[in-house]
């Protein structure tokens, strides 16, 4: 079987979800070392220069549109999600019509090369390839919080997302929740075309270290995009520091984006800095270190697909805080957690003065729970159901080629 996956539209620079999730999932293809596998894999000129996925069996290919195909493209990305609007249905057609010429050259690079291509981060490149395909779709947050995108970015992804499901051989989905609404957001997907695969963690790159014995402070690290409620943990902590004696800190990492985040950097600064602190980007060792010496790791989100951080938390030995959305207590269930009401910052206020009365043995005892189960989590293992599938799929597409 020769495997391809799509990862061209990634941005190297980008040190979000989207990016931890294709590369562990590609961790863990390399973990499942199978001669009769090969592995092709798509990437922008940007993306690993360094070919940091070097296995015998794996090929890379470097995707380059010509200049002028370059200039289509941007003049595509920039004006059809406006004019998308006005079009009504016909902007699915034009979509379809206009990617599969946009991408001619893509096609005939992976039809030549692969059996089989598994886009993971959303949506397919082109939706007219001859092999079958398997996508991502993460999430469909556009249609819960529209007010969290832009205009553009909601036209994009209403043809985009639509087309991607319609078009893929099967979707892969992150939870039964995610699943569930995919089906009642494109009433065309049957249920046998979506398949839950939980999200992995890599064992290897998040590895607990004996040494750590700060544990004296919450840990949240997310972008910081409006969904990840920075706001209410604020407000929350502001109020803790209030009624605390042991008074734990907050440390916070991720991206700024500019004005956009503005607000929540403004109230960073309203509290004493000598208990809360943001640290902006860090790299992985740093990340680490943070894991390692904090009392929990925050995950208080309002929507998403997968809590990364609670899975590389569990495999690190850190205890892990939840917002109570139907997507963390499903991916929770079989671990200990602590979990607040999402909206409440009253609520959260109060699970933090409960980490004040954490002792030694009992932080132990539950971070020592979580991280015997999240062995059964890890990417390698959650890889194998993806080569399963694939299998299943060029199996039933040769059966189908000789029929016909």
């Amino acid at each position: 079987m020769r495997l391809g996956i799509d990862l061209t539209n990634l941005d190297p620079k980008y040190k979000g979800g989207s990016n931890t999730y294709c590369e562990g999932f590609i961790e863990g293809l390399k973990e499942n070392n199978n001669s009769k596998i090969s592995i092709q894999i798509y990437t922008n000129k940007d993306y690993f220069k360094n070919n940091k996925f070097k296995k015998k069996n794996f090929i890379f290919y470097t995707y380059n549109p010509t200049i002028l195909k370059k200039i289509f493209i941007i003049i595509y990305n920039r004006l059809f999600p406006f004019l998308s609007f006005f079009i009504g249905d016909l902007k699915y057609s034009f979509d379809y019509y206009f990617r599969n010429f946009l991408y001619s050259n893509f096609k005939k690079l992976v039809e030549k090369n692969s059996d089989i291509l598994i886009t993971p981060n959303v949506t397919l490149k082109i939706y007219n390839l001859s092999i079958p395909t398997i996508t991502n779709l993460h999430d469909i947050q556009h249609i819960h919080y529209p007010e969290l995108f832009s205009f553009s970015e909601k036209c994009r992804r209403d043809f985009s997302y639509s087309n991607t499901a319609k078009y893929s051989s099967k979707i892969i989905a992150s939870l039964n929740f995610i699943k569930k609404d995919l089906r009642n957001q494109f009433r065309f997907l049957k249920s046998n075309k979506i398949e839950v695969i939980y999200a992995g963690v890599d064992l290897k790159k998040y590895r607990y270290n004996k040494k750590a014995k700060t544990k004296n402070y919450i840990f949240f690290p997310a972008q910081l995009w409006p969904h990840k409620n920075h706001l209410l943990v604020i407000n929350a902590f502001r109020n803790y520091l209030k009624k605390s004696k042991k008074k734990n800190k907050l440390y916070m990492s991720g991206k700024n984006f500019g004005q956009q985040s503005q607000k929540i950097l403004n109230n960073i600064e309203t509290i004493d800095n000598n208990y809360i602190k943001f640290l902006g980007p860090i790299d992985h060792s740093s990340l680490l270190n943070m894991y390692n010496s904090a009392i929990c790791t925050l995950c208080p989100a309002i929507y998403e697909a997968s809590a990364l951080p609670m899975l590389e938390s569990f495999s690190m030995k850190t205890n892990v805080m939840i917002s109570d959305i139907k997507q963390h207590l499903e991916e929770s269930k079989k671990f200990k957690v602590i979990n607040f009401k999402t909206n409440s910052a009253k609520d959260l206020e109060e699970k933090f003065l409960s980490l004040d009365k954490f002792s030694h043995k009992k932080l132990k005892s539950i971070t020592d729970f979580n991280y015997n189960l999240i062995k059964k989590r890890s990417w390698a293992l959650q890889s194998k159901k993806w080569i399963l599938i694939c299998q299943k799929l060029l199996k039933k597409n040769n059966i189908s080629s000789k029929l016909t």
